[in-house]
């Protein structure tokens, strides 16, 4: 699968391989999806979302999924849980659907995205469910409870497949999105060309004016990119837009990890908690505290470096 392969290439050039000549063929494969025509970006970035839930496949968009089935009861033994553990928390089985939300937001995350970017109340879900007497009623967060808000991307309340359970669904989970093709072509224009061209642009920005609720097509001044930007600065472009299209996929520990800056990111996310978190959730700020070069590659079996003598304990991998 080409977009697969523009992914892995990318990965390939990034640490801690830094083989400079894949961002080349990342371009190349990210370029023959484009070009192939079968693909496209939904215009209601929400809507992405919905039809998982719904059980419609998108294929356009979501050009890749790992699939689920039913919801565990009876012979279906193939669901997911997408919305359960990672949705916004709930009791009500029936609507909008039980889930732990065991899944909070950072402030991070929440001020990378402006006021007119759809996809934060989309992502971070700006209410909580109450249920009283068998009554659930959304409240609303207020400003200041940021760290409160749990993941709102896969909403329960929108799933087809009944009986709802507190245990399984079939809500499908992407592993390639179209717009992850998009993006991969604007960074590996980007390297391979020191600095962005015209269509990495142009793929960037239709992302963004998607993201915005604006017509993905239609140059727009209050979305849009600037144009001619260095390299480093458009690199830095891409990786916000990447934090904000994908939160919660997956993806960004990898691509921290590949451009270098995990643990300097994660480092100075421990002190933005503890500085600015109630002290409710600072506890979350020991995971960038305690990161190190120990978490960017798992290590070398002890099994192997024991029968290996070309391994050796010198050669472990850092921290290990």
């Amino acid at each position: 699968m080409a977009g697969v392969l523009a992914k892995v290439c990318l990965t390939m050039a990034g640490q801690p391989l830094n083989d400079q000549t894949k961002y080349a063929e990342a371009l190349q494969w990210s370029e023959l999806v484009i070009n192939s025509g079968r693909h496209a970006l939904n215009s209601d970035y929400k809507q992405i979302f919905i039809n998982a839930a719904k059980d419609i496949q998108d294929t356009k968009e979501c050009i890749w999924e790992i699939g689920f089935y039913g919801n565990g009861t009876g012979n279906f033994t193939q669901g997911g849980t997408l919305g359960i553990s990672n949705g916004i928390t709930s009791t009500d089985l029936v609507d909008p659907g039980y889930s732990t939300g065991s899944i909070n937001a950072t402030a991070r995350l929440f001020n990378l995205y402006d006021a007119t970017d759809l996809r934060r109340d989309w992502c971070i879900a700006p209410f909580r469910y109450t249920t009283t007497n068998d009554v659930t009623t959304q409240t609303a967060w207020t400003s200041a409870q940021i760290y409160d808000r749990n993941i709102g991307k896969w909403r329960r309340t929108y799933e087809s497949v009944t009986p709802k359970t507190r245990d399984f669904n079939a809500v499908n989970f992407p592993a390639l999105r179209y717009s992850d093709v998009l993006l991969m072509y604007a960074e590996a224009a980007n390297a391979v060309n020191n600095g962005p061209t015209t269509l990495a642009e142009q793929y960037l920005n239709q992302v963004r004016r998607r993201g915005h609720g604006k017509p993905i097509t239609t140059a727009d001044a209050t979305v849009d990119v600037a144009t001619g930007l260095l390299p480093a600065r458009f690199l830095e472009e891409i990786q916000n837009e990447r934090a904000r299209e994908f939160a919660f996929e997956g993806m960004r520990q990898h691509d921290l990890k590949r451009w270098g800056i995990y643990v300097s990111k994660m480092n100075t996310l421990s002190t933005e908690i503890t500085a600015t978190a109630p002290s409710t959730w600072r506890y979350a700020s020991s995971a960038g505290r305690n990161t190190s070069t120990r978490n960017l590659l798992f290590p070398i079996p002890n099994s192997e470096v024991v029968l290996n003598s070309g391994i050796g304990v010198r050669n472990q991998n850092p921290g290990w």
